[in-house]
């Protein structure tokens, strides 16, 4: 979480700094970053849904159980990383409707979610256990982010909150129409 560290140095006192969003404008982004899961409650939340957490999720819980990252000052937004009880409120809501073993670590507008895959090498650092797709979509279309949440933390943070994994999508002709 060496990227975790990084970014909380460039913080200033109420969690803002400044970026450069992918439409080229500078404008402030803030963090929050809730106080950190006991190895109990993690342990707890595990046995509860009958899943084992990947260990580099479990080490971002013991420094963070959830927050909020790239939201707007004033108007809040941004990607929520989700608490464990976020995390499980969500999970009685959509357990019918998510593949088994998929838990949702973090949202983005209510809309967008960013799953775990914890049935592929939770003992492990398995890099490929990311998904992100819309809810309706977690059965249908789900993009694999060839990723753990390690590194889909530290390439988000690099990418500076843009959603990297869409990059390669866009056409020329469709970037350039909306720059305009």
């Amino acid at each position: 979480m060496k990227s975790l560290d990084g970014l909380k140095n460039q913080l200033n006192q109420d969690g803002i700094m400044r970026r450069l969003s992918s439409e080229g404008v500078y404008g402030d982004v803030k963090f929050t970053f809730y106080p950190p899961a006991t190895q109990s409650d993690i342990n707890e939340y595990m046995t509860k849904w009958s899943i084992s957490l990947p260990e580099d999720y479990m080490e971002y819980l013991r420094l963070h159980n959830g927050g909020f990252i790239f939201a707007h000052p004033q108007y809040g937004g941004g990607i929520e990383l989700l608490s464990l009880e976020r995390i499980d409120e969500l999970y009685s809501l959509y357990d019918e409707l998510l593949p088994a073993g998929w838990i949702p670590v973090a949202v983005e507008e209510g809309e967008e979610f960013l799953f775990i895959d914890t049935n592929i090498a939770a003992k492990q650092r398995d890099y490929k256990n990311i998904y992100w797709c819309e809810l309706a979509d977690v059965n249908n279309s789900p993009s694999l982010l060839n990723a753990n949440f390690e590194l889909w933390f530290d390439r988000f943070l690099i990418a500076q909150g843009s959603k990297y994994w869409t990059w390669m999508w866009m056409k020329p002709e469709i970037y350039y129409k909306y720059r305009k």
